[in-house]
């Protein structure tokens, strides 16, 4: 059988294919990183049932995140775990702090979407003002620069100041 030059491109393309998959999939297939993820969140999954505090429980959920989101892939896993420690302690700002740092850039609309869920989630007196306050001055941040509404950037503006300054005027 001959080798026409259609036959010789289809294989060039195959074997270039094949080996950019291969590059594409080889953080999942280097079993150091995975194992040493893999022990980290098992770790702090049991760390996180052993604490003794709600704060506790989210910072060791937020540590958990960090560990996926320092891996190529694993935001999605560390969105979980962020919005995990979110929920164990709604007080704390610091998970919506690193969901804004992982979902910036890349994914804008699902941070929009979760500040969304998160503002309709906690009360917005007491002692989940300051997280409501923190949802408020990112989605103003996120529609004046990454999904640019000039109106909501304005309207979470005024929120968040009315929140700043009701708080400073109550001390």
């Amino acid at each position: 059988m001959a080798w026409s030059w259609q036959n010789i491109a289809v294989v060039l393309v195959t074997v270039a294919f094949i080996a950019y998959l291969l590059w594409r999939m080889r953080p999942a297939l280097r079993p150091r990183a995975v194992g040493r993820v893999v022990r980290g969140v098992a770790e702090a999954r049991t760390m996180a049932r052993n604490a003794k505090t709600a704060r506790e429980r989210a910072e060791v959920l937020c540590h958990a995140g960090d560990l996926f989101a320092a891996e190529r892939g694993g935001s999605t896993a560390a969105v979980g775990h962020y919005l995990r420690a979110m929920r164990a302690d709604p007080t704390w700002v610091e998970p919506i702090d690193k969901l804004r740092k992982l979902l910036w850039k890349s994914s804008p609309r699902t941070l929009e979407k979760t500040l969304w869920h998160r503002l309709a989630a906690i009360p917005w007196e007491g002692e989940t003002r300051a997280a409501a306050a923190q949802c408020l001055k990112i989605l103003a941040e996120l529609h004046r620069s990454r999904l640019p509404d000039h109106t909501r950037a304005q309207v979470f503006s005024r929120a968040y100041e009315m929140f700043t300054h009701d708080q400073g005027a109550k001390r």
